[in-house]
């Protein structure tokens, strides 16, 4: 027998749950066997939540096969799901198969295959673009209406202060960005100049402010906003 088919016949496998400590809301749903349910190398989205809160793990289900593992595992998550929790969790589950070598492991890539692997992930098709986009949907940035601190501020002015753009980043930038536009930031109290950004989204998101303010500003609708002046 292989060991592929070892793992599938073995009821070793079992369905577990994190909690939040905090709300008491279930963040995530997997299946494991042996200290899976431990592993704290997980998605992003995981690794924030639980940078907020402690968490308590627990075991569903175990002494399970494989297969009903996947199965219980794909049903917890839509269960939850529906409750609007499950927020580190972006797939349905059940995918994946325990023991399985990937065919290419130690197979270096030719430098052909190299450059299809960059191609592909600098231009992504429409139906892989669609699947990003639909990802995303509901989602908040995690600094959504956090004003940053006045240290912060400092070391992103410091940062971005006296930094200059060729011409070749400048177009570069005017192509990935369309029509968006070179704009500066100041502090509205003393005038100092914070940084300089092209994407409106891009400064809101790292100044933890809401975009609309800043396109309001640019526009001339607004003077200032949440302390910043924006000059094109």
């Amino acid at each position: 027998m292989t060991l592929l088919m070892e793992t599938l016949n073995t009821k070793k496998f079992y369905v577990y749950k994190h909690v939040r400590l905090d709300t008491r809301e279930v963040f995530y749903i997997g299946k494991g066997h042996g200290n899976r349910a431990s592993h704290t190398k997980r998605n992003k989205y995981w690794m924030r939540i639980v940078g907020k809160t402690p968490y308590k793990i627990s075991i569903i289900r175990d002494h399970l096969h494989e297969e009903d593992a996947f199965k219980l595992e794909k049903f917890f998550i839509a269960k939850y799901k529906n409750k609007g929790q499950c927020k580190a969790n972006f797939t349905q589950g059940g995918e994946g198969t325990s023991g399985l070598v990937p065919w290419n492991k130690g197979i270096p890539m030719t430098d052909e295959t190299r450059l299809k692997v960059s191609i592909a992930k600098k231009n992504p098709s429409n139906e892989t673009r669609k699947r990003i986009s639909e990802a995303g949907l509901g989602r908040s940035p995690w600094n959504k209406g956090k004003k940053l601190s006045e240290d912060h501020v400092a070391k992103l002015s410091k940062a971005k202060l006296g930094k200059v753009y060729s011409q070749q980043y400048k177009d570069n930038m005017a192509k990935v960005k369309g029509s968006n536009k070179l704009f500066r930031v100041f502090k509205k109290d003393t005038l100092d100049f914070v940084g300089s950004w092209y994407g409106k989204k891009t400064c809101a998101n790292d100044l933890g402010i809401d975009r609309s303010g800043v396109c309001k500003c640019l526009r001339g609708k607004m003077k200032s906003h949440k302390g910043y002046i924006f000059k094109s």
